[in-house]
């Protein structure tokens, strides 16, 4: 069961009744150990985790670690790394989550199998590479098996990417060792590092596996390239641990030995002819990276280390504190849990904890919290927006106005440096699962560059974009330039407003405002509208929670007139759930 559908429980409009104030989170499953004020779940194998009183829950993730390469290969890329909490070794994937009661699967990846075809690796038996990882998951997060190690000779071509990528093989035999296409861009980005390239002037070490923490380091002359670095965490029992470490690489021919293993639990290769020690695997549930082969030791490679996923909590953690600056809520649907009536509360959300207005129960029996754009410039509530950035894409040049005040709202304005093309505004909130979105925004003329100073864009696009393009993906609906798609708005991979949904049919200076609940129809997937009675209250439900959602504004504009049928958006009244 997908963690995001059970926040807010499951009935059918999402709203869970209170956990009474007072009561900490509880749970039960997998390893469990008490220390100070916290509660740990350790999974080193697939299981299930019982939450019988749901609560604020911070969570480490790590798939399984990637297989080393044969001959002269590349090491293991550690499995991928998802964290959500409080420990920073690196930035957090996000806050603590609040988890509803209720029972969730847990998949905990197995290491990547070593490659094992003869010690030129001259097979392609396993394609030529060490296997990947597999990959862990729990609450609906999924973090990537770690990436195999490339092996050299017989075309054994790249590293295989993955939570962090596998190293390049490097060999005198191979004249193009370590230069393959899986180098330097096959990590995942919020999860680990890419692999390093074998030896540039293809004396036979191979690079080292990416891990968590850094990239893997290139072959060194005939020497292996360490893996990454992993990454330390105290979640499961108060201590230091290390996790996710890369695979070294291996040597050239008869080289034996190398340096140890990464942070005391990535592999390394053999140190001798005498096959395939131990020492070679990445240690057990550190998703590490195994290390990669050096002839002519009998193979196979390091095998990856198996993942792990710990979950923990304070039981003994009151709703008291909950929404203040000092222990921000996860989730308005945590603040309805500890009893929370509406008000103003400290949320994480947008990549930082804002003060946000938030209603308990409202439209839907729904627990909203507000993000607004108007001139007022605070952080939170009023200054969502602005404050959190945007990021822009286009098949063309983009100029970037920035943000204007107009009767009090807020407005940014973007557009091609070529006409008739689209230009994406893409606000991502990464942290707060999102379901259901209901609100109110603005577009307004523009001429020159700014808002209302005798602008007359159209709305007369060439195709039906909401038709063509229901789950708002498709950049230009499918090809650039000629007015294609330049006037909506709505969620990427979910839903759009656009064509005359949005009013404009044609030349105009009248300031446009648009309800979400507006849309009724061309929806992806399982995204609907629940009807309220009226626009401005109906919300569009999406189907599912998710993290990472992007909210999208196109804008353009038109050959004809330049520079007067420019428009700009202001995401003025936002409700999210």
């Amino acid at each position: 069961m997908p963690f995001l559908q059970t926040i807010g429980g499951g009935t059918a409009q999402g709203y869970r009744a209170p956990t009474p104030l007072g009561a900490g989170a509880a749970a039960s499953g997998g390893t469990e150990a008490t220390y100070g004020s916290w509660k740990s779940h350790t999974f080193n194998s697939n299981g299930t985790l019982t939450v019988s009183s749901g609560g604020q829950m911070e969570i480490l993730l790590i798939a399984g670690g990637g297989g080393g390469g044969c001959d002269n290969a590349g090491g293991g890329g550690a499995g991928g790394l998802l964290y959500y909490g409080t420990e920073t070794p690196k930035t957090p994937n996000g806050g603590a989550q609040f988890i509803a009661a209720g029972s969730y699967n847990v998949v905990v990846g197995n290491g990547g199998v070593g490659h094992s075809g003869p010690s030129d690796g001259n097979t392609l038996g396993q394609n030529n590479r060490g296997m990947n990882g597999q990959n862990s998951s729990i609450f609906g997060y999924t973090a990537t098996g770690g990436g195999g190690g490339a092996s050299s000779d017989g075309g054994g071509g790249p590293a295989n990417s993955g939570g962090s990528g596998g190293g390049c093989s490097g060999n005198t035999e191979n004249s193009n060792g370590g230069t393959g296409v899986g180098w330097p861009n096959n990590g995942t980005s919020g999860q680990g590092h890419q692999g390093g390239r074998g030896d540039t002037n293809s004396l036979g070490g191979g690079g080292g596996g990416g891990g968590a923490g850094a990239n893997g380091q290139e072959g060194q002359g005939a020497s292996g390239g360490d893996g990454g670095s992993g990454l330390q965490y105290e979640i499961r029992n108060g201590s230091s641990e290390w996790f996710a470490a890369g695979g070294n690489g291996g040597n050239e021919n008869g080289q034996y030995g190398n340096d140890s293993r990464k942070n005391g639990i990535g592999g390394r290769t053999n140190d001798t002819s005498g096959g395939t020690p131990a020492f070679m695997h990445g240690v057990a549930n550190t998703g590490s990276g195994g290390g990669g082969h050096t002839h002519n030791a009998g193979p196979p490679a390091g095998h990856g280390a198996d993942g792990i996923v710990i979950i923990r909590y304070n039981p003994f953690a009151g709703g008291s504190n909950l929404g203040t600056q000092g222990n921000p809520a996860s989730h308005p649907d945590a603040l309805a849990a500890a009893n929370k009536p509406s008000g103003t509360y400290w949320i994480t959300i947008g990549g930082a904890a804002r003060e946000m207005e938030y209603v308990k129960a409202g439209i839907g029996g729904l627990n909203w919290v507000r993000c607004r754009a108007i001139s007022s410039g605070n952080a939170g509530t009023d200054g969502f927006w602005e404050n959190m950035g945007y990021t822009t894409q286009s098949n063309s040049g983009v100029t970037n106005q920035g943000w204007q005040t107009h009767d009090s709202k807020r407005y940014f304005l973007s557009y091609p440096n070529t006409a008739d093309y689209e230009v994406w505004n893409n606000f991502t909130i990464s942290d707060m699962p999102i379901r259901y979105v209901r609100g109110t925004v603005y577009w307004a003329p523009v001429g020159g560059n700014t808002v209302l100073n005798g602008g007359h864009p159209d709305n007369n696009q060439y195709n039906d974009f909401r038709n063509n393009d229901p789950d708002y993906n498709n950049l230009d609906d499918g090809g650039t330039g000629g007015n294609k798609s330049w006037h909506r708005f709505g969620v990427a991979g979910q839903f759009q407003l656009a064509y005359d949904e949005l009013g404009w049919t044609g030349q105009t200076s009248q300031i446009w405002s648009i309800a979400l609940g507006q849309k009724t129809g061309y929806f992806a997937g399982n995204v609907s509208r629940n009807n309220q009675g009226n626009n401005t209250d109906s919300f569009i439900d999406m189907g599912e929670s998710a993290a990472g959602r992007v909210f999208r504004w196109s804008s353009g504009h038109e050959s004809g007139a330049q520079p007067n049928e420019r428009y700009a958006w202001s995401p003025y009244d936002i409700w999210l759930s």
